[in-house]
């Protein structure tokens, strides 16, 4: 009932009783007549347009989880550091951004709730084994006993992170040397798997004729010295996402024969579909905000399209947006560590936000329990 009173506002086009549309939010939703409303239901709707048009200027909440990793360095000797994450929350309340919260860690929102994420270490026979854990943040989802069938060291980082998949990059070896050469697609419902996720798991079968296509096209660009290097068979499996330009795209790799070898890495012309990335626009084009922010890095802006996040090298900028364009000053800033990179970023509105913020506090205080 609510949303049907707030599409009032949107384009109706009838074309008879069981085949009309309504644009809504950039959709066309086909709706078909029900039944009739009553006087009583259309005092009810006039008493909430008269509602809505008071607030007409008055901003909705609207908050967004953003995690960031950075990267494994060096400790000299051949041994490199993990991976770091923490997650950001900058919310947008009583008509004004809320200083920006921090948590170590990552705590990201799914269908059912919000969950966390951790990396875990198994040291089995003088094995190094790194696996992920997502849990509810209550911790109320049970998990099998850890077996890892490998007996080499693995190694695992997180490139993206959604309410059904964590897409990461993985090295399975004796001789670590901070490559990866295979690309993995995990299930946030069971990290375990034996194997990442072919890519007709998400989408179906019919999307591996692109995908052998576009496989097919970056190979023919290699050259017979750089073919002599890699695997000589198409790997479903092999695909993460990443940042281009605003926007989530997915990525291929040709592995390497030898695990520490070149690897070879492209552009799939396949977009990200909702089980993938459910929110992911730029109301502001890149090109516009490139020419404002030569040096930004990356860029989101919240679906009610009023308030905008600047990433560049070292600084996460905070604009709000009024008629199209940036305010003149941002009106947060909040400090970027060397080389840190977005792996995850979901946003909510209205009453979520009030939720989202009081998870985040509760996240927090747990990390900082466990130092």
């Amino acid at each position: 009932w609510l949303e049907f009173r707030r599409v009032l506002f949107r384009s109706f086009f009838y074309i008879d009783n069981n085949n009309s549309y309504i644009y809504y939010q950039g959709a066309f939703l086909n709706v078909k007549k029900v039944g009739d409303i009553s006087d009583e239901a259309f005092k009810d709707i006039n008493n909430s347009l008269n509602t809505d048009i008071k607030n007409i200027g008055k901003e909705e909440n609207k908050g967004i989880y953003l995690t960031l990793k950075q990267s494994r360095k060096s400790n000299g000797d051949g041994i490199f550091t993990d991976e770091s994450y923490r997650t950001l929350w900058i919310s947008y309340k009583n008509n004004k951004i809320q200083p920006i919260e921090e948590s170590k860690g990552i705590i990201f929102p799914r269908m059912n709730g919000i969950w966390t994420l951790d990396k875990k270490v198994l040291n089995t026979n003088g094995k190094h084994q790194e696996y992920l854990i997502a849990n509810t943040i209550d911790r109320k989802n049970k998990q099998e006993k850890i077996q890892i069938k490998s007996d080499k060291d693995i190694y695992r980082n997180i490139n993206f992170i959604g309410n059904n998949y964590i897409s990461t990059e993985i090295y399975e070896g004796d001789d670590f040397n901070n490559k990866f050469p295979k690309f993995e697609i995990l299930p946030v419902d069971n990290t375990l798997v034996d194997k990442g996720l072919v890519i007709q798991d998400i989408y179906s079968k019919e999307i591996n004729h692109i995908y052998k296509r576009d496989y097919s096209n970056a190979y023919s660009q290699l050259t017979s010295r750089e073919k002599n290097t890699l695997k000589k068979y198409i790997d479903y499996s092999n695909i993460t996402l990443k940042r281009d330009k605003g926007k989530w795209v997915l990525e291929a790799k040709i592995s390497p024969s030898n695990d520490n070898g070149y690897s070879f890495n492209y552009n799939l012309s396949i977009k990200p579909n909702s089980k993938l990335v459910k929110y992911d626009a730029l109301v502001i084009p890149w090109r516009v905000l490139k020419n404002e922010f030569p040096f930004m890095k990356d860029a989101y802006i919240s679906p009610d399209g009023r308030m905008a996040i600047i990433i560049l090298e070292d600084e996460l900028l905070v604009y709000n947006i009024s008629g199209g364009r940036l305010s003149k000053e941002p009106v947060e800033r909040y400090p970027l560590k060397n080389g840190e990179k977005v792996i995850m970023a979901e946003w909510c509105e209205r009453d979520y936000v009030d939720y989202w913020g009081n998870a985040f506090k509760e996240f927090k205080k747990e990390m900082n329990k466990e130092g």
